[in-house]
């Protein structure tokens, strides 16, 4: 689907995004394995909150080629989030009760009934899931 956007994050400061915005693009690829979150793979979007009077900026994570894989080779040059100083905050109590209610076996259900992932992604997905939530708690 097309995103109107301002562009990819690496035109910005990350500084310039809030806390839970950097963490939504953290949780969901931590959870996918995403291995390819390179400042090009972030676009940036901007609302005006009209009652804050306020610029409000999103970010849109594209290109999840590189998800699910069959390995567990990260490197860490290929996230760019990783960096930033929101990476060093701890989550919210929202987005801990988000990942607190992931349901790792019904996730891993859905996406081997719609896809033909091979076994192996599915048990790095597992992982992966698994390692976030018990990080979180």
């Amino acid at each position: 689907m097309f995103v109107k956007n301002e562009g990819p994050i690496e035109n910005f400061s990350p500084d310039l995004f809030h806390i839970d915005e950097v963490h939504k693009i953290a949780i969901l690829d931590l959870r996918i394995l995403n291995l390819d979150r390179n400042e090009t793979n972030i676009l940036v979007t901007t609302k005006i909150n009209k009652k804050k009077n306020k610029k409000v900026r999103t970010l849109i994570p594209i290109d999840h080629g590189l998800c699910i894989p069959d390995n567990l080779a990260i490197c860490t040059y290929d996230i760019a989030w990783l960096s930033w100083r929101q990476a060093e905050i701890p989550f919210s109590r929202r987005s801990l009760a988000f990942i607190d209610s992931i349901d790792i076996i019904n996730d891993i259900k859905k996406l081997e009934n719609a896809f033909k992932f091979r076994p192996i992604c599915l048990r790095n997905i597992r992982i992966s899931s698994t390692l976030l939530k018990r990080a979180a708690a």
